[in-house]
């Protein structure tokens, strides 16, 4: 409304100034020069607020993971900078002080920072320090293998068996009936097979062991750019990342934002729409008296 206002500030200026105008009122308040200031550095100043809430709102698919690097870019932008106005000062601390309320648990923040983590768009974690991000990476490989642990079944890829080719099906075809033929002998097996004969399997690597791979992996590996769908991304790499695939099924969810007369409910799950209705209910009449 502010920034509409500064647009067409000369035309309201005219306006008011017009004898037709001044007719029906006797006296007429406007904006001072230092009212437009502040206006103009109250649009300047709330800028990020504004982008990180249409970011929120416009989204058809927001997700959990923007959470953790709009908080810390909003402030980081909400400090007090060189050559603020008094003015400004008292919009960004009343901001940055609000803002440092949310999402405070140590619960919130751990799931944020791994819902970030396993979003390949901010995967990278420059909102974080050394340590946390370390902290958060280390969290992820043992959250992923547990997962899979858990369902050990749905955390092992199973390659498609490939199909023949139509040369090898032809020639399956062809093949006459009879007993199988006999099995061909390997001269350099019987040669050599008392020396490298006992050829041990690799031992089977563990759930964390896979984890790690993948997060070392996946870390190394090009980021998604800011405009792409972390969703439609695990889509096309659950096969190459398959335990961590799983947890970000889990992490990397759709959120959505629901605000009615200042209350803001914001479930991790997407309910049915008529849902709300009764959860707004619920909220609105939970404190009612008993007579």
């Amino acid at each position: 409304m502010v920034e509409r206002f500064l647009e067409q500030q000369p035309a309201i200026t005219a306006a008011l100034l017009s004898p037709e105008v001044r007719k029906c009122e006797k006296e007429i308040n406007t904006f001072t020069e230092s009212d437009i200031s502040n206006a103009e550095e109250l649009v300047k100043t709330m800028k990020p607020v504004k982008v990180a809430t249409c970011v929120m709102s416009d989204e058809s698919n927001p997700t959990l993971s923007v959470i953790a690097p709009l908080n810390a870019q909003l402030l980081q932008a909400t400090q007090e900078s060189l050559g603020d106005t008094q003015f400004v000062k008292d919009i960004k601390e009343a901001i940055h002080q609000d803002l440092k309320k949310r999402y405070a648990g140590d619960l919130e923040k751990t799931k944020l920072k791994i819902a970030s983590a396993l979003d390949a768009r901010f995967k990278s974690l420059p909102f974080l320090s050394d340590d946390d991000r370390r902290e958060t990476y280390r969290r992820v490989v043992d959250e992923a293998a547990a997962t899979a642990e858990q369902h050990p079944q749905e955390g092992v890829v199973r390659l498609e068996q490939e199909e023949l080719s139509e040369d090898e099906t032809a020639e399956e075809e062809e093949a006459p009936e009879g007993p199988p033929p006999a099995k061909r002998t390997c001269a350099l097996a019987d040669l050599l097979g008392d020396t490298f004969g006992d050829v041990r399997e690799a031992p089977e690597k563990s759930f964390f062991d896979q984890a790690e791979e993948e997060i070392k992996k996946y870390t190394e590996a090009a980021p998604l750019p800011l405009s792409g769908n972390p969703l439609d991304w695990w889509k096309g790499h659950h096969s190459e990342y398959p335990l961590l695939a799983k947890l970000a099924k889990r992490c990397v969810c759709r959120t959505r934002v629901l605000y009615c007369r200042g209350h803001r409910y914001c479930p991790e799950e997407q309910p049915h729409p008529r849902a709300f209705d009764q959860l707004l209910f619920l909220h609105k009449n939970l404190n009612i008296p008993k007579h």
